[in-house]
């Protein structure tokens, strides 16, 4: 019997490593983006009109463009702004908060 279970499923015996039968790979990845490329996510229209008028705040939401964690880097302009994700890394939030900006995790 162990022979024939050998042969059609080699790897259930062994050395192999904890099995784990219902795997699924994808549950950990998330797309990182960098600090500095905040703003090429506003379409160029609307981050003209933002630079011109100063009181507006621009409220961006990474996971709108398929982005989950905000990684470190400097901003490219020193303007407030709000950033939505699903994770950010220290050196993001000091980042962003140096500029007067807002951090803020949605699932």
């Amino acid at each position: 019997m162990k022979t024939w279970f050998q042969k059609y499923h080699p790897d259930y015996l062994g050395t192999k490593g904890q099995r784990f039968y219902h795997i699924r790979k994808n549950t950990s990845w998330a797309k990182p983006i960098s600090a500095s490329r905040l703003w090429s996510l506003i379409p160029k229209e609307t981050r003209y009109n933002l630079l011109s008028n100063t009181d507006d705040v621009p409220v961006i939401n990474c996971r709108d463009f398929g982005y989950h964690v905000v990684q470190d880097g400097k901003l490219s302009l020193e303007r407030p702004v709000v950033v939505k994700a699903r994770g950010f890394t220290e050196g993001a939030k000091k980042e962003i908060e140096s500029v007067g900006g807002k951090w803020i995790i949605c699932p």
